[in-house]
């Protein structure tokens, strides 16, 4: 295989989809690292000689040339996606919808399409029968995703990646309102709950791990300044942790008194490793089990209504006694007003 062919894959690989720009130093700086010799001239032909048959497109910036594929160019593949592959897409699209956040969706489009095009065509119909068969449907109440400015998530996707500090006009919410400030993050992950999407990060000079919702990054620019990453710092350890149940506390051993609907229900989902179900005279269950105090729980025992009632511990149960309290005084004031 020809050495000018080899260098020319490995150009077209090089290049990133539109917004993002690749100049023509920064290829020829990379083709060399790759074991390619071979002057800038010979790097300039070749980006003609390719844009003549792929969709790229070319940008002057100054005294510089950068180039990108089209934003909507096609994805091709070799070896070419096969069905198998543009089902699991297809299924990807069905399980995301409502989920990815509309970058990642737009990242994921050429592929998509591809998968579509790839399942029109193939002879098996047992491939196209399972595309349009496979649907997820919420299990909680369907929200729309926030809409995002998605140049400024771009740029903190590129931080990411490239282990690089960002620098972000972020809105932040407090006591209700939204107040927007500057803040130079060190990105240490993405995180998706539900339909929002989080980057996980430290803010200089304070070393606690902190969470920023995509959706509220109003700008971002790209520094020059490393990452500076916790020495203990694991995001699957976070996460587990519960930081994103929003804790008020530690771990609790919850006691509950259940209908029967709601037992059936938690011995097929537990709440924990360690539940247990005991049967109760009259037909009433308690269940027990070991769980994170935070503000997720509060929530999903509010929304069990009288089908759940808290027995242990007592500091839980008298924090939803205020809540349910003051949401019952709020209905009936509303009742007042007729």
């Amino acid at each position: 295989m020809s050495d000018a062919f080899l260098r020319q894959w490995r150009l077209l690989q090089l290049i990133p989809r539109a917004p993002a720009r690749i100049d023509v130093s920064a290829i020829e700086s990379q083709l060399r690292d790759a074991g390619h010799e071979m002057t800038r001239r010979t790097v300039q032909r070749d980006l003609e000689l390719l844009a003549g048959l792929f969709p790229l497109r070319s940008e002057q910036v100054g005294v510089r040339i950068d180039w990108s594929w089209g934003a909507h160019a096609p994805a091709f593949d070799l070896p070419p996606m096969d069905g198998a592959m543009a089902l699991a897409l297809v299924i990807l699209r069905q399980v995301g919808a409502g989920l990815l956040p509309p970058v990642v969706e737009d990242t994921l489009r050429p592929q998509f399409e591809r998968a579509d095009e790839v399942l029109k065509r193939h002879r098996r119909r047992g491939l196209r029968n399972w595309a349009e068969a496979v649907r997820v449907v919420p299990r909680e109440l369907p929200l729309l995703p926030p809409i995002v400015n998605v140049a400024a998530v771009r740029i903190v996707y590129q931080a990411l990646l490239e282990g690089r500090r960002v620098s972000m006009r972020y809105a932040r919410r407090t006591d209700g309102a939204t107040r927007e400030g500057n803040y130079t993050v060190s990105p240490l992950g993405l995180v998706a709950r539900g339909p929002v999407m989080y980057v996980v990060g430290t803010v200089a000079p304070y070393k606690d791990v902190r969470q920023f919702a995509l959706h509220r990054v109003r700008a971002a620019t790209i520094t020059d300044l490393p990452v500076k990453r916790p020495k203990d710092f694991d995001l699957d350890r976070y996460i587990r942790e519960g930081e994103f149940q929003y804790p008020v506390g530690g771990l609790i051993r919850l006691e509950l008194a259940v209908s029967g609907w709601v037992a059936t229900h938690l011995g097929e989902t537990p709440l924990s490793a360690d539940q247990n179900i005991e049967e109760r005279s009259g037909g009433e269950k308690r269940v027990r089990a070991t769980v994170l105090d935070s503000q997720q729980l509060l929530w999903w025992l509010s929304s069990m209504g009288e089908d759940v009632r808290v027995i242990g511990p007592k500091s839980l149960r008298e924090r939803l006694t205020r809540s349910l309290r003051a949401a019952l005084e709020g209905y009936e004031r509303e009742g007042e007003r007729g």
